[in-house]
């Protein structure tokens, strides 16, 4: 059923330059796949005649043959800023999350927020999960005993529960 739907929405696309959200017309046959209701030939027959139709529509295509990438990334990063960063000013203190950042003695690389909050979909009861990479010194990451790469926290810092994970990025890293 879902090769099939994703078959009839790219012939849309391709033919009327649009992703279609409802399949209205063929929504009882579509469920009637799912349920097991339509033979394998059947499906096939339907599939085949489709894979044709997206050749033909391929073809014939009034979209561009590359879409606007840059137009596309900026989009792509202004929406993922707005839902990231809105949703933690909405929840959190991000002054409190740049502090947590700052307290680690090595300097930091990046870091960001990961889990639940970055992907937009917390709980009330979701911790703050930052990620980060931090430069080990070379005394620290030179020599003949293995050093500690990864640093992590969990707890309650400033009223927030959270976890915090650090991994070196060191010389060493760069070896094979």
């Amino acid at each position: 059923m879902h090769l099939i739907r994703l078959l009839l929405s790219g012939v849309e696309v391709l033919q009327h330059g649009f992703v279609p959200l409802r399949v209205d017309g063929y929504r009882d046959r579509l469920l009637a796949i799912r349920r097991g209701d339509v033979s394998w030939e059947e499906v096939e027959r339907w599939r085949l005649e489709l894979d044709k139709e997206l050749d033909e529509a391929l073809i014939s295509t009034s979209l561009p043959e590359h879409p606007d990438y840059q137009r596309v990334n900026d989009f792509l990063i202004r929406a993922r800023r707005h839902r990231c960063f809105a949703g933690v000013r909405q929840v959190i203190d991000y002054q409190l999350l740049l502090a947590e950042a700052a307290r680690h003695a090595n300097p930091l690389l990046f870091i960001t927020i990961s889990g639940a909050h970055l992907c937009g979909f917390p709980s009330q009861d979701s911790d703050y999960d930052l990620r980060g990479v931090h430069i080990l010194p070379a005394k620290e990451a030179v020599g003949l005993h293995p050093k500690q790469e990864t640093i992590e926290f969990a707890g309650v810092r400033s009223g927030i529960d959270m976890t915090l994970s650090r991994t070196t990025f060191s010389s060493s890293s760069l070896c094979c």
